[in-house]
């Protein structure tokens, strides 16, 4: 049971921990250059989460299993799988294909001199960084449940 628990910590520290990144990635404002930078650091980084996270799920499913199934309507339990599928929700609603979307502009090569970036590019931009500035805030209060444990 130890080991499942480390499995649990382990695995949701890497699959929430690169969400803290980005908005430090995803400065208030970026020049088309350190743009393309940024997005191809957090493509690299998003594949933390597609391991970690659904481990972390299974881990923690496994764990009140194995423990107690009454544990699922415990305020703490619920509101960890609540403001996990709210991230989820979040990153695989809005922020991917925003940032698909931004990464085709920022990568297109007739935009490789750009110097700034237009109108749609900068809506597209802090439609990113939103998402997951909301998806750090949840992500700290998920953590806090799961350490608190509150009944």
């Amino acid at each position: 049971m130890a080991l499942l628990v480390v499995i649990h910590v382990l695995s949701a520290v890497i699959g929430v921990g690169p969400t803290y990144f980005f908005p430090a990635l995803l400065r208030p404002s970026l020049s088309p250059a350190d743009l393309r930078g940024a997005l191809a650091t957090a493509q690299r980084l998003a594949r933390f989460p597609q391991v970690g996270g659904p481990l972390a799920v299974v881990s923690g499913i496994a764990l009140v299993c194995l423990v107690d199934t009454h544990l699922f309507s415990q305020t703490w339990v619920a509101g960890s799988i609540a403001l996990f599928v709210a991230v989820q929700v979040i990153i695989i609603a809005v922020a991917v294909p925003a940032t698909k979307k931004l990464a085709a502009w920022a990568f297109h090569p007739s935009n490789a001199d750009a110097t700034a970036l237009p109108p749609v590019a900068e809506s597209l931009y802090r439609r990113v960084r939103t998402a997951h500035m909301v998806a750090s805030v949840l992500g700290t209060g998920l953590f806090a449940l799961m350490i608190l444990k509150p009944s």
